[in-house]
């Protein structure tokens, strides 16, 4: 495995369902639903933010370069 425990995949489940289910929706409100929902997963709402963000490819360049999936990054028009 990647070195990740059970528990952060299990947060890694969580943000990735709800990526799938509001594709359209604002990081904004994804995290407030995530947190509101899940907050025993998470430490606090800039967590779950940053963990969105990373995922939808808006942190950075080299923070894409890391993350190995980019089926959820946001592209502009």
């Amino acid at each position: 495995m990647n070195g990740l425990t059970p528990y952060m995949i299990e947060r890694r489940k969580i943000i990735v369902s709800y990526l799938d289910k509001f594709p359209n929706t604002s990081t904004h409100c994804i995290t407030r639903m995530i947190y509101k929902d899940h907050p025993e997963y998470f430490n606090n709402y800039e967590q779950v933010r940053s963990i969105v963000r990373l995922y939808r490819g808006a942190s950075g360049t080299m923070n894409r370069i890391t993350v190995k999936f980019n089926k959820y990054y946001k592209h502009e028009l």
